[in-house]
């Protein structure tokens, strides 16, 4: 008789102890590089199961395994912290991150370690540099287009005649907005529209050294197209005070995702309808050596951002730069917001002050356009 011995085989499968990062890091964030030029990237998550066990990181660059798995933090009460030390300038860094001994990886792309300044682009961009031999796009950089996308940035990175904003089309005087095969056959057919941002900030990915915060360049226009004159860390002044005062959307949180590496998930920005003008007041003798100290009347009404002033002891604002103060008046269409500035302007009382008669004048009278 035969004897046929059945053996049970029992397979126990240990499921994979997972992790999950929910603060500190996000995908694309840029770090601020201490005076050593490194950073450190925290993190936080939740990891059941698995309390008293060690979270192991691991960094990668393009592919090239930077720094091998190690202990980064430990997991208690279901909740863990991290910290990924002295991460150099530059990037982009892949941060891998398990729970000790388990397969299971979760995953944070392209972290950069660099300077918090957002790159601007270009704005007046129209007509000025060639469309011959530009910058190609580049994954890493982004630029807000006339539609309101946050977009991998090519050149021309303004196209007017595609905006949503209606003041586009009313400065232009087009019949429609183009989309489609009619946007298609505009840019196509360009031959000016490059700029400067585009190579600017491609080159400081190559270098590695993000840029997130705010960039603005002055440019002179030559014979051979648009060269930069200087680079500046700050909104363009005085013309960031007519956009943002048209702006509706909280510029603090557009800042801090900025800041943060989140500009992707904002929503569309929202504008106040009509038009902003600023005219700038200034002190004798600019732009040459100013004369400072003389006291202003009239500078502390709505509309009037300050710029060279100081307070005096006895509680006067006098005078203690070249460009004094920016007067921004509004209205439904840019004559109205002129006459709103000029009214304004003409009723600060500043000893030797003169401004510019004609801010707007040749737009608002239809001989150029924007």
């Amino acid at each position: 008789m035969k004897r046929i011995v059945f053996s049970l085989f029992v397979i126990a499968v240990a499921q994979a102890q997972t992790l999950r990062v929910t603060g500190g890091a996000v995908d694309e964030q840029v770090f601020q590089r201490d005076a050593a030029g490194v950073a450190n990237i925290p993190l936080t998550g939740t990891a059941q199961g698995a309390d008293g066990k060690a979270v192991e990181a691991q960094v990668s660059r393009k592919h090239v395994l930077l720094r091998d798995w190690a202990p980064a933090g430990k997991i208690a009460g279901g909740k863990w912290t991290a910290d990924i030390k002295a991460l150099p300038a530059g990037g982009p860094y892949r941060i891998d991150l398990r729970v000790s001994g388990s397969p299971a990886v979760e995953t944070v792309n392209n972290i950069l370690v660099g300077d918090l300044w957002m790159l601007a682009g270009q704005s007046n961009m129209e007509g000025v540099g060639d469309l011959v031999n530009v910058e190609m796009p580049h994954e890493l950089v982004h630029s807000f287009d006339m539609t309101d996308q946050w977009i991998v940035a090519e050149e021309p990175l303004h196209t007017l005649p595609a905006a949503i904003d209606p003041v586009h089309q009313a400065i232009r005087k087009l019949p429609e907005r183009l989309t489609g095969e009619k946007l298609r056959l505009f840019v196509s057919a360009r031959k000016k529209g490059a700029g400067l941002g585009l190579p600017f900030a491609v080159e400081m990915v190559r270098r590695g050294s993000p840029f997130s915060g705010l960039l603005y360049d002055g440019l002179a226009i030559t014979s051979r197209g648009p060269a930069v004159v200087e680079f500046n860390c700050r909104f363009g002044d005085p013309e960031t005070q007519s956009v943002l005062t048209l702006l509706d959307s909280p510029l603090g949180q557009l800042l801090r995702a900025a800041a943060t590496g989140q500009l992707p998930d904002q929503p569309p920005l929202q504008w106040r309808d009509g038009y902003a003008v600023t005219v700038v007041v200034a002190a004798e003798n600019y732009p040459g050596r100013p004369r400072v100290g003389d006291v202003i009347v009239g500078s502390e009404a709505d509309g009037v951002l300050h710029a060279g002033t100081a307070r005096r002891d006895d509680g006067a604002i006098v005078s203690s730069g070249g460009r004094v103060l920016s007067v921004v008046g509004t209205g439904p269409d840019l004559v109205a917001a002129r006459d709103a500035a000029y009214t304004l302007t003409n009723s600060i009382r500043l000893p030797g002050s003169h401004f510019r008669s004609d801010i707007g004048l040749a737009a608002a009278e239809g001989r150029v356009s924007v």
